[in-house]
């Protein structure tokens, strides 16, 4: 992981093919691999004051919002360590043509959140609309007005601050390309965004061909 982190840059978003049970159920509905992301925020960055400390890990490199942690507790937005996705399937989008002050802006937006609470309702709402055919992307779901992030729609928040929109659809009764609300950005949306480069490091060789080495034999025993 540390050549990987070598090749990070603040503000980078990195997305993850998770292997909980809730990050399968999100693939079933998001028709996608990628079921989290997280921003990297550097070593040792500088936190806003009277941050709460219990949401602040020790070695802490990445904020993320996780709607419950490794015990299965409520947890909110958190800094916290890559390190802990090293068995995962990563991969590393990096916003293009935005100014250091905007992207300085953005990246202090989740700091600032930290603390805040998993957006829930936003999940929920998700599900629903996956099999409704009236929704309108530009309009919010969820309870972001309320403080509470999912993992995409923090950052989504984090780059609609600066006016930097993560994904457009074409309205075609307007004739015009509009932007998605943060609360409708999905992980899967950085990967394809067309204001993302998704960066490809060495770093990341030696770790995915240990990831599908390991991945070919579960699925050698599986057929036997």
């Amino acid at each position: 992981m540390e050549g990987l982190k070598r090749a990070l840059r603040p503000g980078d978003v990195i997305l993850i093919e998770g292997e909980h049970w809730v990050s399968d159920w999100i693939k079933v509905f998001s028709y996608h691999t990628w079921t989290h992301c997280v921003m990297w925020v550097g070593e040792s960055p500088i936190l806003p004051k009277g941050v709460n400390r219990d949401f602040v890990e020790k070695g802490g490199n990445v904020v993320e919002s996780l709607m419950k942690d490794a015990d299965g507790n409520k947890r909110g937005i958190v800094l916290t360590n890559l390190d802990k996705y090293q068995d995962c399937n990563l991969r590393i989008c990096r916003p293009m043509g935005i100014t250091r002050d905007r992207l300085r802006l953005a990246i202090r937006f989740v700091l600032d959140h930290i603390g805040c609470e998993y957006d829930e309702l936003n999940l929920t709402e998700f599900v629903h609309f996956t099999f409704a055919n009236d929704n309108d992307p530009t309009k919010p779901i969820g309870q972001l007005d309320d403080g509470k992030f999912t993992c995409s729609s923090l950052m989504a928040a984090a780059f609609d601050s600066v006016e930097f929109p993560i994904i457009h659809f074409y309205d075609q009764t307007q004739n015009v390309y509009v932007p998605y609300h943060p609360t409708q950005v999905q992980p899967k949306d950085f990967d394809l965004s067309l204001n993302f480069q998704i960066i490809k490091t060495p770093a990341l060789l030696p770790h995915m061909q240990k990831l599908n080495t390991f991945r070919r034999l579960i699925g050698l025993v599986a057929t036997r």
